[in-house]
């Protein structure tokens, strides 16, 4: 990996984590669109129960990864009524979508997320010929 290509997957990084901030509320992330379960934090269930004064396990579902047993919300959001009701309180995954730590690897959603989508496409236009010398077939 050249230094150049480096620092360009830096700024991409940098400049997709900037795009949390640029949320177009489209629900991509929360109707179903896009997951079939938001895995919850025992924390978050906690502040969600606590905002909402009342217990939430009737919504809950239970998700397996690595043989690993977690507790997650059903999809579509139940919490989602054209925007965020819980969105103070929301889980840390919705928090930091769309970026996604999984496996150990960072993800981020390009696919559905139409902020990622943008930020991307605008980074890969201004980035091209670095992109193309550093990925190109020998």
């Amino acid at each position: 990996m050249t230094n150049n290509y480096k620092k360009v997957f830096i700024h991409f990084n940098d400049e997709i984590t900037k795009c949390l901030i640029d949320c177009e509320h489209c629900g991509n992330c929360c109707n179903g669109t896009t997951f079939t379960a938001i895995v919850l934090l025992d924390t978050d269930i906690e502040r969600i129960e606590k905002y909402l004064k009342k217990p939430i396990t009737a919504m809950l579902c239970k998700t397996t990864h690595n043989d690993k047993e977690f507790s997650a919300l059903k999809h579509p959001c139940p919490f989602y009524k054209y925007g965020c009701t819980i969105y103070t309180v929301r889980p840390l995954s919705c928090r930091q979508y769309p970026v996604r730590y999984f496996d150990g690897e960072i993800q981020v959603d390009y696919t559905t997320c139409p902020a990622a989508t943008r930020t991307y496409d605008r980074l890969f236009e201004e980035y091209k010929d670095c992109l193309e010398n550093n990925f190109r077939k020998k």
